[in-house]
C-alpha cells in the first residue's frame, strides 16, 4: 500500500500539491513533516490530496537581494550616478595628448559654478526682466570638444570694465595652445549676442584658427535694431560661425554643465519656447536681410 511506512507523507520540500496517496493511513486535517506544515485538500475514494501551504511573503522579502552597485556606490550613490549620466571630462592625460604640452602647464578656468538664481536671471530670455528688477550682465560659458565629443575644457566668463566675456574667451583658449594638426569644436552659450567689437575679435580668432570651429548660441540679442549690430552677426555667419538661439535643450545643457544645481533637473520657467522662437525668427531676419 504507497506510502504506509510510518503513515507520514513523502517530504517533498516544495510547495504546491502533493501526490495522492491512500486514505486508509488514517491522517486527519492536516500536520508537519521536516519543519512544513501540511494540510489535507481532498479525499477521493481511497486517494487523499496533500498541500504544502505557500511560504510566508515575510520569509520571501527576506530573500531579495538589491541590485549590484560599484563598491563606491554602496558608500555614495551620488557618485555613482555623476560617474554614470555626466559627460565625461577628459583626463589630465588625455588633455595633454590632444592639445600637445605637458599638464602641467595647463591652466585651469578655477570659475566656480553659477548659483541658480544667477542663471536664471542672467540667462532668462523673457523679454523684460522680471521682478524683482536687476541688471543684465554678458556671461559666456563655454566648452572645448574634441571631433569625437570628448571635453577638454570648459569654464565660465562675465564682463569686466574695458575687457568683454567673448575677449576673455579668446585669451583663455589661446592660451591653452591647442594643437593645429587636432579639430576642435567650441561650444558658446551667451547671454547676449555679440557687440560689434568682440564680434570682428571672434571674427578674427576662427581666421588665424580653422582648426577651430565655434558655435555660439545666444539667450537674447544685443541691440538688434542697430546697423552695426546686425552687421556683426552677420560677419560671424559669413566667416562660419554658427550664430543661433538658446532653445530649452541649450538652456538644459548649460544647466546642467555650469550651474550649482545640486543635482536637481533643470525646469524652466513661464514661456521659455514662446519666447525663443521669437528671438529666433528676429535673428533669421537679421543674418537674410541685405543691410
Amino acid at each position: 500500500m504507497p506510502c504506509s511506512v510510518l503513515g507520514v507523507p513523502p517530504p517533498y520540500p516544495s510547495p504546491g500539491i502533493l501526490p495522492a496517496v491512500s486514505s486508509s493511513v488514517g491522517w486527519s486535517g492536516g500536520g508537519s513533516l521536516s519543519g512544513q506544515r501540511w494540510e489535507v485538500v481532498s479525499e477521493v475514494g481511497e486517494l487523499t490530496l496533500f498541500r504544502l501551504p505557500p511560504r510566508s511573503p515575510w520569509s520571501a522579502k527576506k530573500e531579495e537581494t538589491l541590485p549590484y552597485l560599484p563598491l563606491r556606490a554602496q558608500a555614495s550613490p551620488r557618485n555613482w550616478v555623476q560617474n554614470v549620466t555626466q559627460p565625461r571630462v577628459a583626463t589630465e592625460k588625455e588633455r595633454s595628448l590632444h592639445l600637445g604640452f605637458s599638464p602641467s602647464l595647463l591652466h585651469r578656468n578655477t570659475m566656480n559654478l553659477l548659483r541658480e538664481v544667477l542663471f536664471k536671471q542672467q540667462f532668462g530670455n523673457q523679454p523684460r526682466v522680471p521682478a524683482p528688477y536687476y541688471r543684465r550682465k554678458t556671461y559666456l560659458c563655454y566648452q572645448l570638444k574634441q571631433r569625437n565629443d570628448l571635453t577638454l575644457d570648459r569654464g565660465c566668463f562675465r564682463n569686466k570694465k574695458q575687457r568683454h566675456a567673448e575677449i576673455r574667451f579668446i585669451d583663455k583658449i589661446n592660451s591653452l595652445d591647442l594643437n593645429p594638426s587636432q579639430s576642435y569644436k567650441i561650444i558658446c552659450y551667451i547671454t547676449w549676442s555679440p557687440c560689434p567689437n568682440c564680434a570682428n575679435e571672434l571674427v578674427n580668432f576662427i581666421t588665424r584658427n580653422n582648426h577651430l570651429k565655434l558655435e555660439i548660441f545666444a539667450s537674447r540679442l544685443y541691440f538688434h535694431w542697430i546697423k552695426s549690430f546686425k552687421m556683426g552677426l552677420q560677419d560671424l555667419q559669413n566667416a562660419g560661425i554658427s550664430v543661433a538661439v538658446m532653445t530649452h535643450t541649450e538652456f538644459e545643457d548649460c544647466w546642467e554643465q555650469f550651474v550649482d544645481n545640486q543635482s536637481r533637473p533643470f525646469q524652466p520657467w513661464d514661456k521659455l519656447e514662446q519666447y525663443s522662437a521669437s528671438i529666433r525668427r528676429r535673428l533669421q531676419r537679421i543674418l537674410t536681410a541685405p543691410i
